[in-house]
């Protein structure tokens, strides 16, 4: 498959949406989205699968509901025809260790 994004598209206490998307899918039997609670692939679970292909791409979103405060960890992992699997985008609920640049304008007031 070729992937366009993965992606989380929100956040909130209980849930996490997650959404990819891509251009075409060949060899392909389907995905499996991977979550954990470290940005450790091998201490996650398989949280959902989908299966079947299409040739011209598709959409695909889940909404996932994890138990726990997180951060978390996502993998979108595609599995082929031959029952191969390669990682194929990663997300996190988490911002540490990220270089985040932020600048902050504050409108300034004069008094005449």
């Amino acid at each position: 498959a070729e992937l366009e994004y993965f992606r989380i598209d929100s956040a909130t206490a209980s849930t996490v949406t997650l959404s990819w998307e891509t251009v075409s899918e060949t060899d392909h039997f389907g995905f499996e989205l991977v979550r954990a609670s470290s940005a450790n692939i091998a201490a996650g679970e398989v949280i959902h699968s989908v299966s079947g292909s299409n040739p011209d791409g598709a959409v695909y979103g889940f909404v996932d509901t994890p138990t726990g405060a997180g951060p978390w960890h996502y993998w979108l992992v595609e599995v082929g025809t031959n029952g191969g699997r390669t990682v194929m985008g990663y997300a996190t609920t988490a911002l540490t260790g990220q270089a985040v640049s932020t600048r902050l304008f504050l409108p300034s007031l004069l008094r005449r």
